[in-house]
């Protein structure tokens, strides 16, 4: 099948893309190649294969529209996305202009070229603090920033979409991903914000220190509670979806994590 992966340079988003290609798939990666992205796609064609790219960012809608003009695909895998949640809190119009605008535009163009079947990268981020743990995907909806509310949108605008213009979609809720494929394509956010890559880099340096903030979590070492899940695991998830939405209609949500979590010092 032929598989449009948005953000297909990001750190998920590219392991997803080496998944799709190792299973014989065609893909096509839309990504705006910020943030020295060009080794990271080297690394999908070396252990993948060959790919198109378009090169254009969601915000552009007009480059975008004319990016896509007349073509069509038979699954979407959404990952492109502003993710920063603590400048989400600073620029919350920015983030609401890409994550949600941006995609809906995406999606419209998508939707008149024909394309029935779409895979969006949520976020856990959607449920806020939980009322319970294990989350489950009925339990209620309470994001708490604006980086978890334009996934929130994103999922509703989705799922209306199911109803008013037939397509079929599921969301991946996923928790804290880490991980690379063979160490050769690990998260290299600018700047580095995940605790596992700080800590990795901090390994590295002559002079090596890390604050995890937060001690007074109810854990068992007073730290926050943390699901994380290797992002290969993640992009099989994604790939998963694509078989998926070949046998399943309408609008379908699914957390992706490991359990139990774990606290940072444990």
């Amino acid at each position: 099948m032929h598989i449009l992966i948005t953000g297909g340079a990001g750190y998920i988003g590219s392991h997803t893309a080496l998944v799709l290609l190792q299973q014989g798939h065609t893909v096509t990666i839309l990504d705006h190649l910020e943030k020295d992205k060009e080794e990271i796609l080297n690394a999908v064609r070396t252990h993948g294969g060959e790919f198109e790219l378009l090169q254009t960012e969601l915000k552009s809608l007009a480059e975008v529209r004319t990016k896509l003009a007349g073509r069509t695909f038979d699954a979407v895998i959404h990952f492109a996305a502003s993710i920063e949640v603590g400048i989400s809190t600073q620029e919350p119009v920015q983030f609401v202009n890409n994550n949600v605008v941006g995609s809906q535009h995406l999606f419209d163009i998508l939707i008149t070229n024909g394309v029935k079947n779409f895979v969006f990268s949520s976020s856990a981020a959607v449920y806020g603090t939980p009322e319970r743990v294990p989350i489950k995907e009925d339990d209620p909806l309470h994001p708490e920033n604006p980086y978890a509310l334009t996934k929130h949108i994103t999922e509703q605008i989705l799922e209306s979409y199911t109803k008013f213009a037939g397509i079929n979609v599921v969301a991946l809720r996923y928790f804290n991903p880490a991980g690379s494929y063979k160490g050769v394509m690990g998260e290299r956010h600018r700047p580095e914000t995940h605790l596992i890559p700080r800590l990795l880099h901090g390994l590295l340096a002559d002079d090596f220190r890390l604050k995890v903030f937060g001690t007074d979590y109810d854990t068992p070492d007073g730290t926050a509670l943390r699901d994380y899940i290797h992002v290969m695991d993640l992009a099989d998830a994604h790939a998963a979806c694509i078989d998926y939405l070949q046998h399943h209609k309408g609008f379908s949500a699914f957390n992706v994590g490991t359990v139990p979590g774990r606290a940072f010092l444990m």
